[in-house]
């Protein structure tokens, strides 16, 4: 599997307010937030990331979080997606529960 590299959008030399979790070794078996604000192009991003990890990336499960209307679909690997649901709480406390990381898509 080849591998994604990530760049950082902080400034070199700004303090970060807590250190970044470790990288994960792989995301195979893993559920991988996609959290999406409803701005222009973002769910056309989301969908083809979506398309694109689930092709290559074995047994991951997608959590589909929309920050607007505040709702959770869950895409197992195998099976139906499940129906949407809107959590009680926070919507990024209940991504953080349940997913293993997560890839924030903001339009303008």
């Amino acid at each position: 599997m080849n591998t994604i590299t990530v760049l950082s959008p902080v400034p070199e030399g700004a303090e970060p307010t807590r250190p970044l979790s470790p990288r994960l070794p792989t995301l195979e078996g893993r559920a991988v937030a996609l959290v999406g604000d409803n701005q222009q192009n973002v769910a056309l991003y989301m969908a083809a990331l979506e398309k694109h990890l689930m092709a290559r990336v074995p047994g991951m499960t997608i959590i589909r979080a929309n920050e607007t209307s505040k709702e959770i679909i869950v895409v197992p690997p195998t099976g139906p997606t499940k129906a949407p649901y809107k959590p009680v709480g926070l919507l990024l406390d209940e991504v953080a529960r349940h997913a293993d990381a997560a890839i924030a898509g903001v339009g303008h």
